[in-house]
């Protein structure tokens, strides 16, 4: 079970009380969708984006876990929902492949047990933000992702 909290003056923002085991089967999920989104030889403009931010996510997932302790992890709208589309694209893949990796045995149980609750914050954190919208504001799509990112 996850408990997240959409922080006070900051609705963008989730902390998120996680176990180590929670927090290593996220940063894996974060890598392994890494690894398969962006196999590509090239890239575009936006490519790039996504990875550096993939990379962000992975990075401060990983140092989390490296702790081996539960943790709060705070993240930003965007971030969480980046990180529950990651863990269910793994749960997904997994499902349709015949292969048992280490890693799965390690963290696919925890991983497929986070699909539903990180959808459910990423859910509550995209609705808190756009109830501070003041009313008939219009959002482009920069503006939009700045909300997400809590900028």
């Amino acid at each position: 079970m996850l408990i997240g909290t959409v922080l006070p003056g900051n609705p963008a923002s989730v902390a998120v009380e996680m176990s180590s085991g929670q927090i290593a089967a996220s940063a894996h999920a974060l890598g392994a969708a890494r690894t398969a989104r962006f196999r590509l030889a090239e890239m575009t403009a936006d490519d790039v984006v996504a990875l550096r931010s993939l990379t962000a996510a992975v990075d401060a997932l990983d140092a989390e876990a490296a702790h081996g302790e539960a943790a709060t992890v705070v993240f930003t709208a965007a971030r969480l929902l980046l990180v529950a589309d990651a863990v269910r694209e793994l749960v997904v893949a997994h499902g349709e492949s015949e292969v048992v990796t280490d890693a799965w045995r390690q963290h696919g149980r925890t991983a497929a047990e986070l699909i539903d609750p990180l959808a459910d914050l990423a859910a509550r954190a995209l609705s808190s933000a756009l109830e501070e919208l003041p009313d008939g504001e219009q959002l482009d799509e920069d503006a939009f992702d700045a909300l997400l990112r809590g900028e």
